[in-house]
């Protein structure tokens, strides 16, 4: 089961990316989605208003463990709804999921964003505004050793790897969680024949929620069996923000007055996405009407 849930939140993509609702937002009907990738994108579009209520994104890449594409392979069952029968197989993980067993170092990336009330309004076809608000969160984990991730992987079911002192050097976590609000003005410079230019920024205000990191610069540890893990000579340096509190694991007031959360010590901040787009229209003659 714990390989399933790894294999679902950590499927392997060799390449990050950092964009969000990648696929939808780099399309004509995007909307207001599409600041996030490219501010300039919500002047001369296809809507004379776009309002988003609430959206969710969420990536997980890794170069570890792979997931085969045949995994994903749709069918219908008796009440004719559509299923992946890979998913229901008990073997998923023998007959689905590879290991990238190079000798390299491996690392895990994951985020999400929330988007909260946003919406854009085209004052004309030359110039566009945009509101958005949104949660994000990152969670980067890098420099796990060959033999610390098989051993995650088999949920330390593994006794090739036991009763062996083992080491990781370098491995780290970073975390943080902000939100982020931002106004978005875009405007075309250049509609001139062939030629197609028009940009866009967005300035946002940033609200720090939590953060934190660990960093261990040599981990020595040994396993004696699934359960047992030892410990030994480790340099390890972590940290976290003051507004985040491990005491008690609910929002709002503990019964201690301890706040996971805390936003009285959460101090605001600035941010900027510049975008711009260029169009070579050889042949706008074809496409132009009134």
């Amino acid at each position: 089961m714990k390989k399933l849930l790894l294999a679902i939140l950590v499927t392997s993509t060799y390449i990050v990316q950092s964009q969000d609702y990648v696929g939808f937002n780099q399309s004509n009907y995007a909307g207001v989605s599409g600041i996030y990738q490219q501010p300039a994108s919500i002047v001369d579009g296809r809507m004379k208003f776009d309002m988003n209520l609430f959206g969710i994104n969420i990536a997980a890449y890794n170069n570890y463990i792979g997931v085969d594409r045949s995994a994903f392979k749709r069918s219908k069952d008796v009440d004719g709804k559509t299923t992946l029968p890979a998913f229901d197989d008990t073997l998923f993980a023998d007959k689905y999921l590879t290991e990238r067993m190079n000798g390299k170092n491996k690392s895990i990336y994951f985020s999400n964003r929330i988007a909260g009330p946003s919406f854009m309004i085209p004052l004309n076809r030359k110039n566009a505004i945009a509101f958005s608000s949104s949660v994000r969160n990152y969670v980067n984990i890098d420099g796990i050793s060959p033999d610390l991730a098989k051993l995650a992987y088999e949920e330390f079911k593994y006794p090739s790897l036991w009763i062996t002192n083992l080491q990781n050097k370098n491995l780290s976590i970073q975390e943080m969680t902000w939100a982020e609000y931002g106004l978005t003005y875009a405007h075309v410079f250049k509609d001139d024949n062939e030629h197609y230019f028009k940009g866009g920024v967005t300035v946002k205000l940033l609200q720090g929620i939590q953060s934190a990191y660990m960093f261990i610069k040599d981990l020595n540890y040994n396993v004696y069996t699934a359960d047992t893990l030892s410990i030994f000579s480790s340099d390890v340096k972590y940290g976290h923000s003051d507004n985040l509190a491990f005491k008690d694991l609910k929002f709002g007031e503990s019964n201690t007055g301890t706040k996971v959360f805390d936003y009285s010590q959460s101090y605001p901040g600035i941010g900027f996405d510049f975008g711009v787009v260029y169009e070579w229209r050889p042949n706008y003659l074809k496409y132009k009407y009134d």
